[in-house]
This record gives structure tokens, C-alpha cells and sequence, in this order.
């Protein structure tokens, strides 16, 4: 990881005088930035979970530095303000106030919307978009977005797997099927 901080200011004599040069550090961001912009990433997600009602970073403004920083450095999810320091706020699509408030809690609470209620059909516009953006071809793809629910105790199910308990992935109420509609007959 590059630990320098902040651009890097050195003078410079010039043909026409001095002059002063500046680095900025800005590896592979403006290339993700580029796709995650041509996905719509940030908009999707901002539909979904709404825009900041308090405070100067929001929900979809953070999952999407999250993106940037699973794809540069793979690992664990904590220290996010650290992995980002080195960085220029603008590569992330920050302002440098925006920069300031990522945090950890701020990238768990994003987390925590993303598996609300309200981000229910992310993924489904989400693709939906990829699919139209990049032209991917479909005739091979099968994106199932079925819910099956299975409620009370199969005890005659002979073969995996075997339904014991679990929870709707769309937080519908469970409708009852007969135990024995599973069972070898």
C-alpha cells in the first residue's frame, strides 16, 4: 500500500521561469470510477437507499468508495479512513469534507442499508444495467431472482438438502406447505 500523503509539491526552473509541480496519487481509481460511472452505480444505489439526511456523506456515496477499496485491496473491512488517506478525495468521488467523515461506522451503516428492506431490487437493476451498458449477451445467462419458502418440519425428506429452518431473502411471511410434499414416496 503507498503511504505517501497528499500530493507531492516540488520548483522546477523552466525555460519560461520556475515553476512548481505537483503529484497527485491517484492509481487505479479513475479507471473504476470510469465503469462504476458507466454502471450507475451511485444513482442505483442513491434510488434505493435515499440520499443523506443528515450528515455530508450518504449511503451510496460510501458503498461505492467500498467498491473502489475491494477491488484495489482485497482484505479485511476496517480502517477504511486509512486505506483512503494516501488517496486524492476526488479519485473516490469525494470532496475532501465527504473524506473526512468515512469512517468504519459509516461503512457498517452503509452495509447495514444495503441488507435493508429498501435495497431490495439493487441487484436486479443493478444487472439489469450492466446487461444494457457493456451489451452482455443474455441467451446463456439466467439471473433467478425466485423465492421458494418452506415452513414446518420435514422429517420424512430423505435426500439433501434437508429443510430444517431459514428466512425469506425478501422478508415475505412464510406460506405453509405440507410436510410431505418433500418425502420419497
Amino acid at each position: 500500500m503507498n503511504t505517501s500523503q497528499g500530493p507531492i509539491h516540488s520548483r522546477r526552473s523552466t525555460p519560461s521561469g520556475p515553476a512548481e509541480i505537483s503529484t497527485h496519487l491517484l492509481g487505479p481509481h479513475p479507471v473504476i470510477a470510469h465503469y462504476l460511472q458507466r454502471m450507475n452505480l451511485e444513482a442505483i444505489l442513491r434510488g434505493a437507499l435515499g440520499s443523506a439526511r443528515q450528515g455530508v456523506l450518504d449511503h451510496a456515496r460510501t458503498l461505492t468508495v467500498l467498491v473502489h477499496n475491494l477491488l484495489v485491496s482485497p482484505g479485511p473491512l476496517y480502517r477504511i479512513a486509512e486505506w483512503a488517506a494516501p488517496w486524492e478525495p476526488h479519485v473516490l468521488g469525494l470532496t475532501p469534507v465527504q473524506k473526512a467523515a468515512l469512517n468504519d461506522d459509516r461503512v457498517a451503516r452503509a452495509l447495514d442499508a444495503l441488507v435493508s428492506e429498501r435495497a431490495r431490487g439493487i441487484w436486479f437493476r443493478l444487472a439489469l444495467r450492466v446487461i444494457k451498458q457493456f451489451e452482455v449477451r443474455t441467451d446463456r445467462v439466467h439471473f433467478d431472482t425466485t423465492t421458494v419458502t418452506f415452513h414446518g418440519k420435514y422429517e420424512g425428506s430423505v435426500s439433501d438438502p434437508k429443510i430444517t429452518h431459514g428466512h425469506n431473502k425478501d422478508h415475505r411471511r412464510a406460506t405453509r406447505i405440507k410436510p410431505d410434499a418433500f418425502s420419497r414416496r
